[in-house]
């Protein structure tokens, strides 16, 4: 009958619908199997058409599988945006899963009931008769077994949709404002339990991290949105470890991962935002795993993270210190630093080379007329509470000390040409030169000083030199000048107030000049001069400064200074740098006539020679002997005046800390490290500590070398 044909039809409808639920449950990048299925090709009943199953499933096509609309102008393409994952995630989807998505669940369980009864009442009405009882209830057991297995392949063909539906929704609510209560409601709505619901949140989570990682360069607009994504989701922390980790092995692709030095910019991201973004999990996640995934200790972490981080720490600190006050300042950097997984050790060089930045616009290097004014002072004092900068004084003094030695090398050479200003217009220069650069009266002494000593001794060399090619009246006259030069120098002395005022100026030059260094050549020209010329005694300086200034080469002491010198060398190669071994020094000396200025400068050669020998030695030797070298110049009676003169002459204080670097960049490098970790920069500091160096060296060998990442 009508009826009976109809019921027919009706069955045969939702067995095909059992059949498209074998079929059409694919994912996306699976669809091309779609169009040679048997769906497109076979016709399922005379009464139905094949054109609506088919112009049903076209007009479902993955979103990969469309034809892309034609450009009118050759503009560049859009930018893609990271959530954009999200439109793609939520098209991700097969026929089926998208005409099932839409469905409340009773009806979608009911559906999956449904498919379960009629293929059974199927069997019953296509049974036939000959079967017997048995054979039709067998029959009819077997449909109900395959409706069952179709019901449940549509309910789970719907559950997998899940993921789609989260991605919608983030979609729709967008990341700052996807809220967890409504992402909770897709879990019932779906029927998915929570581990396979929290598997599904991982993955739009994780489509959203491999979007991300596509643009190499770091933005805290990403670490905020994937916080916000996270939250937003209510994923759980051990889920975010998981994804992440998983994104790791996914890029190393199966193999070793490689050494820090050469890691890839994508992985360092993908490090920079997993710290970043547990450092708010308050404990809760680790990044010890993708650490390990990663070959990475934790020193070469705290390395990466440094490098990564400084830059946009360096570009927050610009805008704090424009923004808030000098109280408020240090707590938001604080802040800002935890935020960034940034060590304090990376933070100091971030703060370091702004402090050098600026002084670097207020004080260039070879300006003679720059200066610190009081206005200046005071935004350097700001500066250097907000940042706290730690060496702000030897920072200052290394831009302020070259700019001040310029000046008194000016001065002195004036002071010897042919028409040489007053002295007192010479010292008001100075002293002037001085304040504008906010130097201390010992600090301008000790430059004056040194360069007083390479004037004289320049000058020396230049009679040493006359005398030698047999001008002797051009070796007189040099001494001449040399004398001229030591009453000026006496006059400005006095002038400068760096002494005492009852002490006899030319008794202070005497002090200042004494036991100058000449070659063997110039000292026993110099004798030679004096002995052959009766006038060379009085064309000289007065007294007995010249016998001062060239007491290393006279004859009378050779004796004394040989075995004063022969004892430091028997201190030093026993490496005995006790007081005791300084008391014995200094009562084997008692009885050597010898000056101090004399036996302080064969200290300075001794002390010279050691560190020479240093650079010849090994890392662990380099870093044992430098720990020394304080007791040392002890064990000498050397200031760190002196070895400022000696650095000043020899550079052998840049010589060892770039041999110290050199060492330290080398066996980072065997690891895989550079540039400098923090450990090793920390030994540097103490090397140039240890050996009293120079203001602003350790900061020129730095650079030079390019041993950080600022």
């Amino acid at each position: 009958s009508a009826m009976q044909s109809s019921c027919v039809a009706l069955l045969l409808l939702m067995c095909t619908g059992s059949l498209r639920a074998h079929m059409l449950v694919t994912p996306a990048h699976h669809s091309w199997q779609l169009s040679g299925s048997v769906l497109s090709r076979s016709c399922y009943a005379p009464a139905m058409s094949t054109a609506p199953a088919h112009s049903w499933i076209r007009a479902h096509r993955p979103l990969g599988s469309r034809a892309r609309p034609l450009r009118l102008f050759n503009e560049p393409p859009p930018e893609p945006s990271a959530e954009d994952v999200f439109a793609e995630l939520s098209e991700e989807l097969s026929g089926l899963q998208r005409a099932l998505k839409g469905l409340p669940l009773p009806i979608a369980k009911a559906s999956s009931t449904t498919t379960l009864v009629l293929t059974a009442v199927l069997a019953w009405f296509l049974t036939p008769t000959s079967f017997g009882r048995m054979g039709t209830l067998f029959t009819v057991g077997a449909a109900g077994a395959v409706g069952r297995q179709a019901g449940d392949r549509l309910q789970e063909a719907r559950r997998e949709a899940v993921t789609s539906a989260i991605a919608q929704l983030a979609q729709q609510q967008g990341l700052m404002k996807l809220s967890p209560k409504d992402v909770g409601k897709l879990a019932e709505r779906f029927d998915v339990n929570s581990d396979a619901f929290e598997r599904a949140l991982g993955e739009v989570y994780g489509r959203f991290l491999e979007a991300l990682l596509e643009d190499e360069e770091l933005e805290t607009k990403e670490l905020s949105q994937l916080a916000a994504l996270r939250r937003g989701l209510g994923m759980r922390w051990n889920t975010t470890e998981s994804v992440h980790e998983q994104q790791a092995k996914t890029l190393l692709s199966g193999g070793r991962a490689p050494q820090l030095a050469q890691m890839p910019p994508v992985l360092k991201k993908l490090l920079w935002l997993s710290a970043t973004l547990y450092a708010t999990s308050k404990s809760q996640a680790e990044l010890k795993t993708l650490s390990g995934v990663l070959g990475l200790e934790d020193e070469g972490v705290e390395m990466m993270l440094s490098e990564l981080s400084s830059p946009l720490y360096k570009s927050a600190v610009t805008q704090a210190v424009g923004k808030y006050n000098r109280t408020e300042t240090p707590v938001v950097l604080q802040t800002v630093r935890r935020a960034l997984c940034l060590s304090d050790a990376a933070a100091d060089l971030v703060h370091n080379s702004l402090y050098d930045a600026q002084l670097a616009l207020l004080l260039p290097a070879g300006s003679t007329d720059s200066k610190l004014s009081e206005e200046m002072m005071q935004l350097l004092g700001e500066l250097e509470g907000i940042l706290q900068i730690r060496s702000a004084s030897r920072r200052l003094q290394a831009r302020t000390l070259p700019l001040y030695r310029r000046a008194v090398v000016d001065a002195l050479e004036a002071a010897t040409s042919d028409a040489p200003p007053t002295s007192t217009q010479t010292m008001s220069t100075l002293a002037m030169r001085a304040q504008d650069l906010a130097l201390m009266g010992v600090d301008a002494r000790a430059v004056f000083v040194v360069e007083a000593r390479r004037r004289a001794s320049a000058l020396l060399s230049d009679t040493a030199a006359r005398q030698q090619r047999g001008d002797t009246e051009g070796a007189l006259e040099s001494l001449r000048k040399t004398g001229a030069y030591t009453s000026y120098l006496g006059e400005l002395i006095a002038k400068s107030g760096w002494e005492s005022l009852a002490s006899e100026p030319m008794g202070i030059v005497e002090q200042y000049l004494a036991a100058l260094s000449l070659d063997e050549g110039e000292g026993a020209a110099m004798q030679a001069l004096l002995k052959q010329s009766p006038d060379a005694a009085d064309a000289g300086p007065s007294g007995g400064l010249l016998g001062a200034m060239l007491s290393l080469s006279e004859e009378s002491t050779a004796g004394a200074r040989k075995a004063y010198s022969e004892g430091i060398e028997m201190l030093v190669q026993a490496a005995d740098f006790s007081s005791d071994a300084a008391r014995a020094l200094d009562a084997a000396s008692v009885s050597l006539p010898l000056q101090p200025a004399v036996r302080r400068k064969l200290g300075l050669d001794a002390y010279f020679g050691w560190l020479s020998d240093l650079l010849e030695k090994s890392a662990d030797a380099v870093d044992a002997g430098l720990g020394a070298a304080p007791r040392l110049r002890s064990c000498l009676q050397l200031s760190d005046a002196d070895a400022g003169e000696l650095y000043t002459n020899t550079d052998v204080d840049m010589l060892v800390l770039n041999k110290c670097c050199e060492q330290l960049l080398a066996a980072g490098a065997a690891l895989g490290r550079t540039p400098l970790s923090a450990a090793a920069l920390r030994r540097l500091q103490d090397a140039e500590f240890d050996l009293a160096a120079r203001a602003g060296v350790l900061a020129q060998v730095l650079s030079d070398n390019k041993a950080l990442s600022i």
